[in-house]
């Protein structure tokens, strides 16, 4: 089975799991829910998606995370989101998405560098 979930530290609130088959046939949304790490959400929370390869499929699991996210930065917190597709190869498409929603809701917010001028790391 394929899955795609949304896990973060220090979150307590509820999240929405959803697991499909190898197919991608339908999901079945669940809930389930995080303890907290000690001392509660912390400067730099971080959340980790694993999404499905059909990118739109994830639409209704990024919502939530883009306007928590999107609250932690009015807060003056620094999330760090790590985004996912299981073979990897739609995670920088998934990523701009990501921002295109975050950037809905902070307009101020910096363009991405596009993947051409992205820095590799050795």
């Amino acid at each position: 089975m394929s899955a795609a979930w949304s896990v973060s530290a220090g979150y307590a609130g509820p999240v929405q799991l959803c697991v499909a088959d190898a197919r991608g046939a339908a999901c079945a949304a669940q809930e389930a829910a995080l303890a907290t790490t000690t001392g509660g959400i912390h400067d730099a929370p971080q959340v980790r998606f694993v999404g499905h390869p059909d990118l739109p499929a994830n639409d209704p699991f990024l919502t939530p995370w883009l306007d928590k996210v999107a609250a932690w930065i009015d807060e003056g917190r620094t999330p760090h989101v790590y985004l996912h597709t299981p073979d990897n190869r739609l995670a920088p498409e998934l990523a701009l998405r990501f921002h295109a929603g975050l950037a809905e809701r902070l307009p101020g917010l910096p363009p991405l560098p596009s993947l051409g001028e992205a820095r590799s790391f050795p």
